[in-house]
């Protein structure tokens, strides 16, 4: 696996943390070969934020991981998923509640050969999937709220 840094990124005032595994494909997933998990950990507190500038914040996130993949070293895997977690603290509970707040998944051979110039329209255009799950960060919330 190529060597890959995120520092960068990691501000330890909205990202605390970003990890990222090879995994190869299992039996009966969809591709041969290694697959790239990318996980990106939002501090706890920063969910706070509205949700639509929260989805926005988390895309941006995204796509500056994307951006830091060197080629030709990405087409070495099958499939990139970026995943960008926020924690939320919640009364009574040991740790805070881990919740996705963003999801993309690209096979890899879609992705240009610069990701570093990789526009947000140009990676919207090539996503496989793409989530989220605000509602439940915002469930999570309003129940944490006195």
């Amino acid at each position: 696996m190529q060597d890959i840094h995120f520092n960068d990124l990691v501000d330890h005032n909205r990202i605390v943390a970003i990890d990222a595994a090879l995994v190869p494909a299992g039996p009966t997933w969809p591709h041969a070969g290694d697959y790239l998990f990318v996980n990106c950990h939002y501090k706890v507190g920063h969910t706070n934020l509205p949700p639509h500038e929260l989805l926005e914040e988390a895309r941006a996130d995204a796509l500056a991981i994307v951006q830091r993949l060197k080629s030709p070293h990405i087409k070495d895997y099958v499939v990139l998923t970026v995943t960008v977690y926020g924690h939320i603290e919640v009364p009574g509970a040991a740790r805070p509640a881990r919740r996705r707040i963003y999801r993309i998944s690209v096979q890899c051979k879609d992705l240009p050969e610069n990701t570093r110039d990789l526009a947000a329209d140009e990676l919207a255009r090539i996503l496989g999937e793409e989530s989220s799950e605000l509602d439940d960060v915002a469930e999570l919330l309003h129940q944490t709220t006195p």
